[in-house]
């Protein structure tokens, strides 16, 4: 479908393009309804090759290339066709630059191009990055972070650990400081719990301060 002003794909445009399928009953997965591809037609590929949509936002005089969403291979290989889907932003005048990273695992990184957990935020900014939880109604509670061990439960699970880490005088990743909680008693109607803090002295660790029923 053809008009002044939009083009329609399966139907009557209604946006400048417009594409469109009908559902299909009960189908439990997304139907495909664009595609960008690229093919290795006897190039070297490496990291980084991959296909992207680029958006541009108007600027007085014209318009400037405000942001992209990328699909990247993330090896060299070109028999390795592991992806990563990156997202790219632009402040004034400025070329866009990756601020986010859903890699071949999963694994999400936020000022990080090769994140190693599920959620990894990185800044060189001064006392970021920061993470901000605001409940913005007239409500008595306010927002909480929750720790879940849902498997089969035994004695001495831990439900949750925060450490506190830095690096070494040799460069080397360290943890100088830990607060976790242990289920000591997990009897239904008796269940009993230690909250422990402990501080890295020397090469070890030692807990300085641990919560529990009784104290």
């Amino acid at each position: 479908y053809l008009s002044s002003s939009y083009v329609g794909v399966g139907a009557a445009g209604e946006a400048p393009l417009h594409v469109y399928k009908a559902a299909v009953s009960q189908k439990h997965t997304p139907d495909e309804l664009l595609r960008l591809e690229q093919k290795d037609e006897g190039v070297d590929m490496s990291a980084g090759h991959g296909v992207a949509l680029t958006f541009y936002v108007g600027e007085t005089g014209g318009s400037d290339h405000g942001g992209s969403i990328a699909v990247v291979r993330e090896a060299e290989g070109d028999a390795d066709s592991s992806s990563a889907m990156t997202f790219y932003t632009a402040g004034d005048d400025t070329a866009p630059v990756e601020v986010m990273r859903i890699d071949s695992s999963g694994n999400v990184g936020i000022g990080e191009s090769s994140p190693d957990e599920l959620m990894h935020l990185k800044s060189a900014t001064d006392a970021k990055p920061v993470i901000k939880i605001e409940q913005s109604g007239n409500n008595v509670n306010g927002g909480g972070i929750t720790f879940l061990t849902s498997s089969t439960a035994t004695n001495d699970d831990l439900s949750g650990t925060i450490r506190f880490k830095g690096m070494n005088d040799a460069s080397e990743e360290t943890e100088f400081a830990t607060i976790y909680v242990k289920h000591t008693d997990i009897a239904d109607g008796s269940e009993d719990g230690q909250m422990k803090f402990r501080v890295r002295t020397g090469a070890s660790f030692d807990t300085n301060f641990l919560l529990d029923g009784n104290s």
